[in-house]
């Protein structure tokens, strides 16, 4: 790889981050910019077709809708000329946007704790990085997807029945994401699974049941993201999304493609599960303080 496509890699990841940052950005404002709707799981789930109606009547919510989407096809055609191995890395760099929009912008306020949790997370992905699988996968565990999808979806389900029994917001902002990002990544398993023993984009694909699975994870991570997006703060949100979204579907890789594992993957998953840990809500501490502020 010359100097030339290395330039052009990074410009191009860089644009994709951007917009994808950004995007993020429009999104949250937008968000809050609806009137007259509760955007809650309870809220949106109840009234989908007013929530839709109503999101897409808000220009700052569409543009940012149009940012992600745009980032989302140049992504993929950085697929289409590197590596996966090269382009997944610098996925990472929208994480710096989005920090950026975030902190700058939204005046959100991010503790010493949660800003090492983010690193530490980036640590994990970059570990991850140094051993991915350029090609695409070739053999499928259909009984291990199974085990993979009604786990994670079960997992989700804890996690979303969690944020309705807790009232902090905290927690709302943290189990939502991860509610999200659980969802993404099946749907990411979903899309890995769908081109198993194909080389091509072909017709075959729309009869592929895989296909159908990845569009239903995909909306649920969508929805939930909304409500993560509204209830949280968009810089820890964000970040916990992205980071599921790179550390399982390698993890589905082991279990479900029988990828090879390594050193680097081991190290890199157990860095992104002590990311979760240091970004974990103090909610004792939280639930301490509200029962020593009631009157």
């Amino acid at each position: 790889m010359n100097n030339f496509s290395t330039l052009l890699l990074l410009l191009v990841m860089v644009a994709y981050a951007f917009l994808n940052g950004t995007g993020s950005y429009f999104i949250k404002i937008g968000l809050n910019k609806v009137r007259g709707l509760e955007i809650s799981l309870w809220g949106v789930f109840r009234n989908v077709f007013r929530t839709f109606y109503q999101l897409i009547k808000t220009p700052l919510f569409i543009f940012g809708f149009i940012l992600t989407v745009i980032g989302f096809l140049i992504y993929q055609y950085a697929l289409s000329l590197y590596d996966l191995s090269l382009v997944k890395p610098l996925q990472t760099l929208s994480i710096l946007f989005i920090l950026f929009w975030g902190l700058k912008y939204l005046k959100e306020h991010i503790k010493f704790r949660e800003l090492l949790g983010i690193l530490v997370f980036i640590v994990g992905c970059i570990l991850l990085s140094f051993y991915i699988s350029a090609n695409k996968p070739k053999e499928l565990n259909l009984n291990n997807l199974i085990i993979f999808s009604v786990f994670s979806i079960i997992l989700s389900a804890i996690f979303l029945s969690y944020t309705i029994i807790k009232k902090d917001e905290k927690v709302k902002e943290y189990f939502l994401s991860i509610a999200s990002g659980l969802f993404y990544s099946l749907g990411m398993v979903f899309n890995n699974a769908l081109y198993v023993g194909f080389s091509t984009l072909s017709l075959q694909l729309f009869f592929n049941p895989y296909l159908y699975f990845m569009v239903i994870s995909y909306f649920f991570a969508a929805f939930i993201l909304l409500v993560a997006y509204f209830k949280g703060r968009l810089s820890i949100a964000a970040s916990i999304i992205g980071f599921l979204t790179f550390g399982i579907p390698v993890f589905g890789g082991l279990f479900i493609f029988n990828e090879n594992i390594s050193f680097f993957k081991i190290i890199g998953l157990i860095f992104i599960f002590c990311g979760f840990l240091i970004l974990y809500p103090r909610i004792r501490l939280l639930e301490k303080n509200s029962i020593n502020k009631s009157p």
